[in-house]
């Protein structure tokens, strides 16, 4: 067989085709009216609240602690150096000796009684009965008293003696150890739980709104 021939130019490709025109688009559908929202239904009645549980029992309050030991007592500050002692005041002068009042006049004598007779030789005689005695004589006007003596002033006070300097502060006794904790006190049991309030009833589900019609379909465009 004789050899197959060239293969022959291939022809130009031939020019694409002018695109048709996008059709319009269609117009939107109204949007449906939205249906009615539901009422809400009741709320439930709430439950009764549940009775409280009893208080626990109060723990044994713990032993307290010993008392610590008191520290040692600082010693005694050094006693300051007494003050002088101020002069003494000068001594007011003597009041004026009142006059000496006048002697009262003296009393007259009372008459001597009459000597008794002489008894008899032999037996004792009787004593003679005692004279009456004179009567008092009137006492003295009593003299005036003497105006009293003015008083000395006042002699001027020493001044104060210096103070003392403080004494040294005694150390600080040591802390007595702390007590120990007494044990916490038992807890008490917990109260029982209320009961559970009853649930209120679900209330009853709205009614549905009506669906909105659909829109219109917008027309297709020419293909091009």
């Amino acid at each position: 067989t004789g050899a197959s021939g060239a293969t022959g130019v291939t022809g130009a490709t031939g020019a694409t085709g002018v695109t048709g025109v996008t059709g319009a688009t269609g117009v939107t559908g109204a949007t449906g009216v939205a249906g009615a929202t539901g009422a809400t239904g009741a709320t439930g009645v709430t439950g009764a609240t549940g009775v409280t549980g009893a208080t626990g029992v109060t723990g044994v309050t713990g032993a307290t602690g010993a008392t610590g030991v008191t520290g040692v007592t600082g010693a005694t500050g050094v006693t300051g150096v007494t003050g002088v002692t101020g002069a003494t005041g000068t001594t007011g002068a003597t009041g004026i000796t009142g006059a000496t009042g006048t002697t009262g006049a003296t009393g007259i004598t009372g008459a001597t009684g009459t000597t008794g007779a002489t008894g008899v030789t032999g037996a004792t005689g009787i004593t003679g009965a005692t004279g009456i005695t004179g009567a008092t004589g009137v006492a003295g006007a009593t003299g005036t008293t003497g105006a009293t003596g003015i008083t000395g002033a006042t002699g001027t006070t020493g001044a104060t003696g210096t103070t003392g300097a403080t004494g040294i502060t005694g150390a600080t006794g040591v802390a007595g150890a702390t007590g120990a904790t007494g044990a916490t006190g038992v807890t008490g049991v917990t109260g029982a739980a209320g009961a559970t309030g009853v649930t209120g009833a679900t209330g009853a589900t709205g009614v549905t709104g009506v669906t909105g019609a659909t829109g219109v379909t917008g027309a297709t465009g020419t293909t091009g």
